[in-house]
């Protein structure tokens, strides 16, 4: 009985963390209201599809260049903001923006800004488009 009571126990337990672990590994933010676990929007989008989008949402929207300054010199989309993704304040300073709002991110090819769009789920962005082909498709247009 004492041998049947310890496996009965052990199984519980094991269950039980192994559950809680798998919740942990989650990184979606959770609805506080519902403890809804809530993933967010993020598209990869060709030029057309990327400057639909911006359009549509209109003043809801940040553009976020995240190329080097040297790059930018070079040209740049239209009202975008540029924060390199390079400086080791980049989170810190993305982490200010309003993340009610989308956010629409590129680069030079596509490269930094698919690796951005980690940062920004992180932070709890809940649409992000990440422009495909970065500035060069945008510039080749």
């Amino acid at each position: 009985m004492k041998y049947l009571f310890f496996a009965f126990c052990s199984t519980f337990l094991l269950t039980a963390c192994t559950s809680t672990a798998q919740d942990d590994k989650n990184d979606a933010p959770i609805s506080r209201e519902a403890n809804v676990v809530t993933a967010p929007i993020v598209e990869k989008l060709n030029v057309a599809q990327f400057t639909e989008k911006m359009a549509e949402k209109g003043e809801n929207a940040i553009l976020l260049d995240v190329r080097r300054p040297k790059e930018v010199e070079g040209g740049a989309i239209e009202n975008s903001r540029n924060i390199n993704f390079f400086d080791t304040d980049f989170e810190e300073r993305v982490a200010k923006m309003d993340k009610e709002k989308a956010i629409f991110v590129y680069c030079k090819s596509g490269g930094r800004s698919g690796r951005s769009v980690a940062v920004f789920k992180k932070l709890g962005f809940k649409e992000i488009y990440d422009l495909e082909g970065g500035y060069d498709a945008w510039a080749a247009q």
